[in-house]
């Protein structure tokens, strides 16, 4: 075989070589991008997999965080009047009955969120303002809510809803029962208002007098007697998400201590 031949023969040969080289080279250029691919893809789907159940775990915890925290809460209700003391009277309506009425559904609202309660009465039955006070006292409530409904015998037209205090501690709660209260029966707010009462001075805890609206009013009454009004419910409810709101979301609570003159015509004034 001549030179040239030999020199031919190994050009083709180099060249195989480098072609084959080559071929080999873009297929590991091909398998290592591959694998980089499903790398990523298996790192983010674990990245994602990892912040989903750490986001239903936070959520879970965050749910089981407040619902503990609800089972801590002892809650005194206090329906106001109660037996041989009727509180204000308007045609066929007792506020002592209405009183009981609202505090029995609210027990019911915040007993299935896990709240402790406890009432002064669960019946139709008198019992001394102080010692109420000393009752809710004696159970170490964190809270009393007193249940109440106003009245004015000379002007059929007056409602509003209002909250009274004594404590300085007291406005906080009597804040959060309005705001909710007014809202949900969507009528007027006209601030919380300073009542110098035993009930709340006697009580160690925050304590505040819900009165959601006027029975003497013409349309509160007509809605109290008829048989399809949801009156009462939605006051209940209003007191209830008050008092959740109250432990919740004590920061976003609005105060608004009243400026005007209240029309308080009540028979449980003072001791």
């Amino acid at each position: 075989m001549n030179d040239y031949r030999k020199f031919a023969i190994g050009q083709i040969t180099s060249r195989k070589r480098k072609y084959f080289l080559g071929i080999c080279a873009l297929l590991l250029v091909g398998v290592i991008g591959v694998l980089i691919f499903c790398t990523n893809i298996f790192r983010n789907n674990k990245s994602e997999t990892a912040n989903s159940t750490s986001n239903q775990n936070s959520g879970s915890a965050i749910l089981e965080s407040e619902t503990l925290a609800a089972k801590k809460q002892i809650v005194c209700l206090d329906p106001g009047h109660g037996g041989s003391d009727t509180g204000a009277t308007y045609g066929k309506i007792s506020e002592s009955d209405i009183n009981l009425t609202v505090a029995l559904k609210v027990k019911a609202i915040l007993g299935d969120l896990g709240y402790q309660i406890y009432m002064t009465r669960s019946d139709d039955s008198f019992v001394a303002k102080r010692a109420r006070a000393a009752y809710c006292n004696s159970v170490n409530a964190d809270i009393l809510v007193s249940i109440h409904h106003n009245s004015y015998e000379t002007d059929h037209t007056v409602d509003y809803d209002t909250a009274l205090y004594y404590k300085d501690s007291d406005q906080l709660l009597a804040s959060s029962l309005l705001n909710s209260t007014s809202a949900e029966l969507n009528i007027k707010d006209q601030g919380i208002a300073k009542f110098d009462n035993s009930l709340l001075w006697i009580a160690k805890m925050p304590a505040a007098l819900s009165e959601s609206f006027f029975i003497t009013n013409k349309g509160e009454y007509s809605s109290l007697i008829s048989n399809s009004s949801t009156r009462l419910s939605d006051e209940a409810k209003g007191i209830a998400t008050g008092i959740v709101n109250y432990f919740v979301n004590p920061e976003q609570i609005k105060t608004l201590v009243s400026q005007d003159s209240l029309i308080i015509d009540r028979t449980d004034l003072g001791d």
